[in-house]
This record gives structure tokens, sequence and C-alpha cells, in this order.
């Protein structure tokens, strides 16, 4: 019995065995199988994530600032590969900058562009330069409607076109082939095309970042024509605080409110606010001082009556300006719908995703998200294709093409002055020129403390070599207000004739004139500082480093030589004030060569310079010289002005 037992658990072994053995080899083969095609996928994926990668790396390799040698070819080579890949892979692309809607996304037909490149365009070109945009219905309605209508306008002038950001040019250039020029080869083209007058006509809002990158290019490029003016952005100068506007901004509030409305369906502003409805203008923002100008925007707006009307922006130093800030006011004002508009020459990449995007940080969402309205839409339509924001730049561009004449006409006065010293004139600015320089220190540099050295500070755009980048912004170099240059400022405005800006200058940063500001200025009264800080500055209006300075002797000659006119030469006395138009009378002792005089100047008329009449010792002279011959040891002088 335990054999048989044996026998048969010995039987049932091996026939498991057998069992067993048979399965474990099917079971293999469908492993394998299985196996082989799990390998087949995955290195399937990872050949569509390598082609991917491929064209990510292209991608980002021409979204860059800079152009090169090698920026055409690299532009092909994207698109190329782009072309490539499957449906499947171009979902996939994604690098620092790229990803599928770089060459992917449709945004418009390109061909409806004109990128405004053209040769042997005569003598006169205007050239318009702008931000650009990859958005190609934008940039056919923005951009081109501006372009468009100065060529109208003009017909005797070649319009042509150029972008600051090269990222821009690359991506247009790569995915339409559409070759937009970059400031430098648009500033070239017309030197190789032999272009006398170059008016150039930015199409910024403001006098931002953009636009002093834009206006020192055209700097080293001024002497390779005959005359060369740049226009006014759209909202033209920025002005000191909130509360300034402008002719300008009062055309653009007006132009982008009527467009709003329109499209939304009301008569005017009045009637979408009895309806509860606000409109939002969405605009970049900057770290620029300019940022301002979209405060005075607001209080544009707030000066037509426009209750229902707020200025937001995206990016820079919102504070007040922020999407939250801006919903929180609309929410206080009692408005329920919300329409938002972008502030913005192009209805770009801003304007479709920060501002009526889906993600939850757009400000479309952001509103949405507050729970705070019944209704929040969108109106995607750029600045530039309003007419009457067109006609403002009509009107720029024709203030700069009549510069230019203006110019050409100074010239023409000043023949007999050039003839007889052609090479001072060489070095020295028609009057003109003069007035133009002095005008862009007004505008520009001039602040209630004085004229700082540059605008903006050096910082983000500081270059190699640019020392005054170890001071903080607004102080010493870096944009301050050194007290020595004044007396020069002072001096060339009075040697213009110009005597309101040569007092008003001296009054900013004379010390005795700031008492009401101690607290401000903390410098001693009855001495000049080396630097008062710039408007850059968090302590604007703070004064250093007190008699470290030659600021005394420059002030000096700037007032006597300037202010009062006293200007002596080898042969005698010229006397020739430039002075407040209030001015009725005052009077001059001054000792010269050994003569003692007593110097009265008149002016009835009101003037801030100009000569009527001069009588010495009770001759009456012919010009405003007195010769040394004339002088006696008690001189008396009655100077009229006209």
């Amino acid at each position: 019995m335990k054999k048989k037992l044996v026998v048969v658990l010995m039987t049932a072994v091996m026939a498991m065995t057998a069992v067993t053995g048979c399965g474990s080899k099917a079971d293999d083969a469908k492993n394998n199988t299985q196996a082989s095609k799990a390998s087949e996928s995955e290195t399937s994926a990872n050949a569509d994530q390598e082609a991917a990668m491929h064209v990510a790396d292209l991608i980002d390799a021409i979204y860059v600032q800079e152009r090169t040698d090698d920026t055409d070819k690299q532009c092909k080579e994207a698109k190329e590969a782009w072309d490539k890949l499957t449906d499947a892979q171009k979902e996939l692309v994604e690098g620092e900058n790229a990803d599928p809607d770089y060459f992917g996304r449709d945004t418009g037909d390109a061909s409806k562009d004109d990128p405004r490149n053209q040769d042997d365009i005569g003598e006169n070109e205007i050239l318009v330069v702008s931000f650009g945009t990859s958005f190609n219905d934008s940039r056919a309605e923005d951009i081109k409607g501006i372009e468009d209508a100065l060529a109208k306008a003009y017909p005797d002038w070649s319009v042509r076109r150029a972008f600051t950001a090269q990222i821009i040019i690359n991506h247009v250039q790569a995915r339409d082939d559409e070759v937009i020029d970059n400031m430098q080869q648009a500033l070239d083209r017309a030197v190789a095309n032999g272009v006398k007058n170059l008016v150039v006509q930015p199409t910024h809002l403001m006098h931002g970042a953009e636009y002093d990158e834009m206006t020192e290019a055209i700097d080293g490029y001024k002497d390779k024509f005959e005359s060369v003016a740049i226009a006014e952005p759209m909202l033209g100068e920025v002005g000191d605080d909130a509360t300034v506007i402008n002719d300008d901004k009062k055309a653009v509030a007006q132009a982008i409110t009527d467009e709003a409305c329109k499209e939304a369906g009301f008569d005017d502003m009045k009637a979408a606010a009895d309806a509860g409805t606000a409109f939002v203008f969405m605009g970049h923002g900057t770290s620029h001082t300019a940022n301002v100008t979209y405060d005075q925007m607001q209080t544009q707006m707030d000066d037509l009556g426009f209750t229902n009307a707020f200025i937001g922006t995206v990016e820079g130093e919102p504070e007040d300006t922020a999407c939250d800030k801006v919903i929180e006011k609309v929410k206080e004002a009692g408005f329920k719908n919300v329409i938002l508009r972008p502030l913005m020459v192009v209805a770009g990449d801003h304007a479709n995703n920060d501002m009526a995007g889906d993600d939850a940080d757009s400000w479309k969402s952001q509103f949405e998200a507050s729970g705070d309205f019944d209704s929040v839409d969108c109106q995607i339509a750029g600045l530039g294709r309003i007419a009457a924001v067109e006609d403002l730049y009509v009107a720029h561009t024709k203030a700069a093409i009549d510069s230019l004449g203006a110019s050409d006409d100074a010239a023409a006065e000043d023949t007999d002055a050039k003839a007889t010293d052609d090479s001072a004139d060489d070095a020295q600015a028609d009057d003109a020129q003069a007035d133009l320089a002095l005008d862009m220190v007004y505008k520009r540099l001039n602040t209630e403390y004085g004229a700082i050295l540059m605008d903006p500070p050096y910082h983000a755009h500081a270059f190699e070599g640019a020392l005054a980048v170890i001071y903080n912004a607004g102080t010493k170099e870096n944009a301050g207000i050194f007290s020595q240059s004044q007396g020069w400022i002072i001096l060339a405005e009075a040697l213009r004739g110009h005597g309101e800006r040569a007092f008003g200058y001296f009054m900013e940063n004379a010390p005795a004139a700031q008492n009401d500001r101690a607290e401000i200025r903390r410098l001693e009264p009855y001495c000049y500082g080396q630097f008062t800080e710039g408007k850059a500055s968090p302590n604007f209006g703070r004064s250093h480093v007190h008699w470290l300075t030659g600021t005394a002797s420059t002030v000096m000659v700037g007032c006597v030589e300037g202010i009062l006119g006293m200007r002596p030469d080898f042969g005698g006395l010229r006397i020739a004030p430039s002075i407040p138009k209030e001015w009725d009378k005052f009077e001059i002792d001054k000792d010269f060569r050994g003569c003692k005089l007593h110097i009265t100047v008149h002016n009835p008329g009101h003037v801030e310079s100009g000569f009527k009449k001069m009588i010495v010792n009770r001759e009456e002279l012919g010009e405003n010289y007195i010769p040394q011959e004339k002088l006696t040891e008690i001189t008396e002088v009655e100077l009229f002005m006209s």
C-alpha cells in the first residue's frame, strides 16, 4: 500500500512538473511580446520628446533681444523643425519661453500687413517706431493703421517701419516669413537709401524706457542726415505729478471712451454709467518714472466727468493701478457691469492673455472671481485703429516736420554769421537746435529743485563702463541734481534770451529760496551743497556735502553775465539782460576797468530780453554795447528793453 501510494505521489509530482514547465514557456512568450511593445512605445515616446525638445531649444534660441549674424538662419531652422513635428509632438514643445502657441496659435493673416522695408524711397522719410506685436491682425489694424494714416497725410514722405522688440521681430520672421527691421537696420537702410530729412514718429504712449532707448539709438545717427526730428509719443509730455494733464491726454481719453461706448452699444459714458456699466482701461505699466502717466490719465478721465472710467496697469510698479486695487475702486463706485479694454496702441499678448485670457490671474478672471459684478466683458482693440488717435499721430508728425522747416529758416537767417567763422559754426548749434536742446532739458530734466543730470537713471540699462551705476538712482552722477551744473543751464537759457527759465533755474536751486523746505533740504540755508537728490530717489530734494562744490562761481557767472547781461570783452561791455517779464526795472552798480558804472535797466514792455535803446552819459548809442573809450570815471547808463 505504501509502495502504491509512493508511486501515485511520484506520478502526481511528475505530472505537475510537466504541466508547470509547459505553462512557463507560454507565459514567457507573452511577456516577451508585451515587453517588446512597451520598449517600442517607450522608444517612440522618447523620440517624440526629443523632437519636441529640439524645437523648444530652437525657439528659445531666437527668443532673445539681440540680433546676430545667425538670426535669419536660426529663425528658418526653428520653423522647419516645427513643421516636421506631428500634432502630438507639437503639444510636447515646452522650453524656457517656448510652447506650442509660438508657432501654433492663429493670430490672423500676416499677408494683410506691410513690413515697410522697401528701398529707393527718396530723400524724405517718416520712420514709425513701435515696440511691435506678433499678433498678425493687431499688427495690421493697429500699427499699420497708424502708418497708413501718416502715408496718406504726407504723400511726399516715405513711411517706413522699425520695431524695438527683437523677440517679436524674430517671432514674426520665423512663423510668418515677414521680415521687419529693428532700429539699427531701419536707420542703416535710411542712410543707404540716401535719406536727407528724417522724421521719427514713435507709437509709444509716453516718454518711457522704450522712448529713451529709441532716442539714444537715433542720437548715434544724427550726423548722417541733413535734418532729424523726433515727434511726440501719443500722450505727449509726462509732467511732474498725477495732476498734470494736456490736450493729448484729453484727446486720447475722449477717443477711447467714445469707441468703448460705441462698441458696447451706449450713446456716451453717462448713458453707460446710468446703466451701471464701468469701463476699465488696462495699460502696460512701467518701472520708469513715466509711470505717473497712468495716474494722469485717470485725472484726465475725472476731469472729463467720466465717473465710470478706471485706469489700471498690468506690469511695472502699479501701486493704485494694480488689478486688485482697480476692482476695489469699481466696487466702491457701485458699478455692477464691467467692460475691460486695453489702454495700449496694440491689442497683442497683454490684451489677449493678461486682460482677456482664461487663466486665473487674467484681469477678466480676477474680476469674475471677486463675485462683485453681474457681468465682465472684454473689448480687444488697440488704440492704433481709432481714427482720432491716428489723427493725433498725424498732428505730432506735422509738428516734427514743421520743426525741420523752422530749422532751415533759422539756418538761412544765420548765413551772415556763419560766413564770419565757418569753423566755429561746425562746432555750434544754430538757434533752432539750441532752443530744441534747451526745451528737452526743461521738459525732461527740470524739477522743482533744479535740473537732474540725466533721465532715467542708470539701473536696468547700465552699460559696461557706466560708473554712475554705483550710486543709487537719483543720487550724485546717477540722475542727481548737481549744483555746479545749474549755473551752466542758467547761462545757456539767458544767452538764448529766455529770462523766465533762467531765473527759474536760479530760484529752484538757490539755498535761500528753500527755507520753507528745510526738513526736506537738510542743509544749511547759506551755502550750496554738492548735489541734491533727484526725482528717482525716495528722498527727492535732500541736499548733501556743503561747500564741496564750485557752484558759487558758476552760478555767479550765470546770474551776472546771463540774467543781468553784463558781458565784457576785449573792446568794452555788452549789456543784454534776460529777466522775468514781471520785472519793471532794476539797477546795477559795477566796477569795470577803473570806472564806476551805474546802470538802470527799464522794461516797460515786460519782455524777457531784447534791446530798444541805450543812453551812456546822456549820449544815445545805436546798440547795447559800450566801447571802452566811452567809459568815464563815473558812467551813467540807461538801457531800455524792447
